[in-house]
């Protein structure tokens, strides 16, 4: 039995839905399309991100700034909850199951924690503990200025790296050696093997790194200004699943990666609305 394709939003959709970039008529036509054509997923990346605004943004509007956060959890009563993305491709793609240094990217974990999100009054009250109707936890409670910090973190090594790559210390990114990363950070001995297999899943996300390496031989790169690149980065590693469609208001990210395979998997805002949704996208 042939299994339904799985779509997974990136955060500007979200982000414009909640902002009327998108209008609601375009929004309830995307979710007709959802629900009726895909299996809806939810990008920890896209979490973590929402998540760091909230986060960031001021306590006033804590309330107008979870917007986008409710505007995903609702788009399908049956979504599901993805892992951290290197989590993912390695149970995808080599069948091992892994899982980082803490409980951040679990999909359960997640999924609690999003729902005590929409359900706190202010981040005060998170912290404390919410009670989250129909959980096997009386109450969840979430520093969401921790986690921020905690996932902050990463994308400032990321920095670093281009920085490296600027400076001519840091090679330009090689798909085998990032493979054999991957493997590491999460305590697995690369075999030459699995880091080829785990290459050529990752085509998109490798491309990217290595597009973002050329943007940063260019001294006018503000990293500041580009922090969401590193996020596509990231996102682009679900499309290890053939199965996975990844939907985007940007319009450059399919362009950047027209040489990958998996570009006819990113699909731009507009293009989802009016594709064919019986047959693959087209570039």
């Amino acid at each position: 039995m042939k299994r339904r394709p799985v779509v997974f939003f990136d955060t500007n959709i979200p982000i414009n839905v909640a902002n009327s970039v998108i209008s609601g008529s375009e929004w309830k036509q995307a979710k007709a399309i959802v629900r009726s054509k895909y299996r809806h997923a939810i990008s920890f990346v896209t979490i973590k991100e929402l998540l760091c605004k909230l986060a960031n943004g001021s306590p006033d509007y804590f309330s107008q700034n979870k917007r986008p956060l409710n505007v995903l959890y609702n788009v399908s009563p049956k979504s599901i909850f993805l892992p951290y993305p290197s989590c993912f491709a390695l149970r995808t793609v080599l069948g091992i199951s892994v899982s980082r240094d803490s409980e951040l990217g679990d999909k359960v974990w997640t999924e609690y924690v999003v729902r005590a999100v929409l359900a706190a009054p202010n981040k005060q009250a998170l912290k404390k503990g919410i009670g989250v109707s129909n959980s096997v936890h009386r109450r969840q409670w979430f520093d969401l200025d921790h986690f921020a910090l905690h996932e902050n973190g990463p994308q400032k090594e990321h920095a670093e790296l281009l920085e490296g790559v600027r400076t001519g210390q840091i090679n330009r990114p090689d798909p085998i050696k990032m493979s054999a990363s991957i493997m590491e950070a999460h305590g697995l001995t690369p075999d030459t093997g699995d880091c080829v297999k785990l290459a050529g899943a990752l085509d998109a996300a490798f491309k990217y790194e290595g597009v973002l390496a050329d943007f940063a031989k260019n001294k006018g790169y503000d990293y500041d200004k580009h922090q969401s690149d590193w996020g596509d980065a990231l996102q682009l590693m679900y499309l290890c699943d053939p199965n996975f469609l990844f939907v985007t208001y940007e319009r450059e990210l399919r362009k950047r990666l027209q040489h990958s395979p998996q570009a006819a998997r990113i699909c731009r805002w507009s293009d989802f609305l009016t594709k064919t949704h019986d047959r693959p996208i087209e570039i």
